[in-house]
């Protein structure tokens, strides 16, 4: 038996179907035996077409160009809010912790726990470390915009 391989856009045509869906699990395990057909980038799409989601769980790499990092990257996005775990199985990704963590970061919930087959704590922790970090930017933009009313009042 051999699993389905989509790509980013036929898994995006596919869930704009089904909104409402909670749970998502396609491909983790696929190891050594096949490459990932689907990109990190598909998270940040995927979350807007399914804002419930609760569970993810997706076989991925990382795009060879690596767009992760780029602001366009993410022009669409919302951070998803009711995310409360993405497995990403064995997805290779230890040869680009950080561009997926920065990634991560700014599409997951601070809440979320990235769960995989392989060792996983490196980028676990810069994702909770980079979150942190932009929630405290949050708060202080926040801050500041509302010191700025209230002088001009």
């Amino acid at each position: 038996m051999f699993p389905i391989q989509l790509a980013n856009d036929d898994l995006l045509g596919l869930l704009k179907r089904f909104p409402k869906l909670i749970h998502l699990s396609l491909g983790l395990h696929a190891g050594d035996r096949l490459e990932p057909t689907l990109d990190v980038t598909v998270l940040s799409p995927l979350i807007g077409c399914c804002p419930k989601m609760k569970y993810l769980g997706l076989h991925m790499r990382v795009p060879t160009d690596h767009p992760l990092l780029r602001p366009d990257a993410l022009a669409t996005s919302k951070p998803a809010k009711s995310l409360a775990t993405i497995c990403v199985g064995t997805s290779p990704f230890t040869d680009n912790l950080l561009p997926v963590a920065v990634y991560l970061s700014r599409i997951l919930p601070e809440s979320c726990r990235l769960v995989g087959l392989e060792e996983l704590e490196p980028l676990q922790d810069m994702l909770t470390t980079l979150i942190q970090v932009q929630k405290q930017e949050r708060t202080r933009a926040s801050k500041s915009r509302s010191f700025g009313r209230s002088s001009l009042a």
